[in-house]
């Protein structure tokens, strides 16, 4: 999947995550045993490597934390490698397996999940987990990286999307913030001008484009897979609706088709780009840090007549090669980093970036921030609408990635044409699939 987010972080932001790191023992919090550890009994200590695409206070973040790992288990070190984010995203996890020579622990996204369990890399990681560990977990998150019960990924972090806008364009132009898509129509064409767009989705094909399309096609009860997640839902009429929905917006002329930078970046709505911009919680220190001076608020996705309101869960996850040399270890250092943790994802949620967790006790123990300024609408009015990015192989997302490009931009499909092409394509392909999804 493409990188979500760049932003820039503050220098208090930077000083508290200093003093956060500074402090000794967060880190290590996770279990009481970690302040107490005895020392290593064997002669050499073990090396575990971990491959990270996370650059500035986010890739700060996972270097502390795999360091105060040899506060819990002396025996253990965690060596961080930093991955440039496109070979991340390319082939080098691919080669590097291959080739026997993998990371023992690793990130992985709802589009790269199966491929890893299905090839026998993913391991298993139950037997690590005890059951208040387990069910500290929200069940929707824990569904996105489980088959049957079996989980083989730790996720730890929630990030959700909503209608971003600029509220002082909306005032001049005479609009109200739009509720279903009707208004998001309408909306969008009176607010554009021949200096900017009326609205930013994303235009370029990727795992982020249908990452914020999925909620439009939730909204209607429509999915790409059946409920059993054997068959093709794509000719659900719904389907056909939410993509002729990005098609009008592109043909009305209102949208933005030539972004100056990613759209995971709000800055295009910050610096006057577009008025409406459809993003994700990360956007928010961005906005408190760089854009505090502008008019900048956030609804809920607007919904079509009798739909219901909806958005995407996306983050990534933790997983653990199952071929490594010491995948023990490397699983004990998952879960604690993950599972057994609570001050850390705190940190990592309100501090770093702003995100929400899917353990019940990182809620509970950052609560207070989640109701601060543009937070408080995700948490009161998007959180618990979310569904999980839908975990598939590469194959079927490069069909419905397909799907959505030719629904906006090939002037000879409309929504129908484009979802009936890619339901049989889909069809086809599970026909002779035989791995997870």
């Amino acid at each position: 999947m493409t990188r979500r987010r760049k932003f820039f972080v503050s220098l208090s932001t930077a000083c508290a995550l200093a003093l956060f790191v500074l402090a000794g023992g967060l880190y290590a919090g996770g279990t009481k045993e970690a302040t107490h550890a005895a020392a290593p009994s064997a002669p050499a200590v073990k090396e575990l490597s971990l491959w990270d695409f996370h650059t500035g206070n986010e890739g700060d973040f996972f270097k502390n934390l795999a360091a105060s790992y040899s506060q819990v288990d002396p025996g253990v070190k965690i060596n961080v490698e930093q991955i440039p984010w496109d070979d991340y995203l390319g082939t080098k996890l691919e080669t590097a397996f291959a080739a026997g020579a993998g990371p023992d622990v690793f990130f992985v996204s709802p589009g790269t999940i199966g491929k890893y369990i299905n090839s026998g890399i993913a391991l298993q990681l139950n037997s690590y987990m005890n059951s208040s560990e387990v069910s500290d977990f929200t069940p929707s998150s824990l569904s996105g990286v489980s088959i049957g019960d079996s989980i083989y990924a730790l996720p730890f972090e929630v990030e959700l999307v909503g209608l971003y806008y600029n509220a002082d364009m909306l005032k001049a132009a005479g609009v109200q913030p739009p509720k279903t898509w009707a208004e998001l129509k309408s909306a969008a064409l009176k607010l554009k001008t021949n200096k900017r767009a009326g609205i930013t989705v994303s235009v370029h094909k990727g795992a982020y484009q249908v990452y914020t399309w999925y909620p439009f096609m939730w909204m209607t009860g429509a999915n790409v897979f059946t409920p059993d997640m054997k068959n093709s839902d794509l000719s659900n009429p719904g389907v056909a609706k939410a993509l002729q929905l990005w098609k009008d917006l592109v043909t009305s002329g209102a949208a933005n088709l030539q972004p100056s930078r990613s759209t995971t970046d709000i800055g295009i709505l910050g610096d006057g780009e577009t008025a409406m911009q459809i993003c994700g919680t990360w956007a928010i220190p961005t906005i408190e840090q760089k854009y505090a001076k502008e008019n900048i608020q956030v609804e809920p996705l607007p919904i079509p007549e009798g739909g219901k309101p909806a958005s995407d869960a996306g983050g990534w996850k933790l997983m653990v090669n199952a071929k490594g040399k010491y995948p023990t270890e490397a699983a004990k250092f998952a879960v604690w980093a993950v599972a057994k943790n609570v001050q850390a994802w705190v940190q990592w949620t309100t501090v770093v970036k702003f995100a929400y967790s899917p353990r019940k006790s990182v809620m509970d123990a950052a609560q207070s921030v989640f109701q601060k300024g543009l937070r408080a609408v995700f948490t009161k009015e998007i959180y618990g609408t979310d569904k999980p990015e839908i975990r598939m192989p590469p194959e079927a997302s490069n069909i419905v990635q397909d799907m959505l490009q030719n629904a906006m931009f090939n002037p000879s499909y409309d929504g129908t044409r484009a979802a009936r092409e890619a339901d049989q394509k889909l069809k086809d392909f599970l026909s002779h699939y035989n791995g997870h999804i």
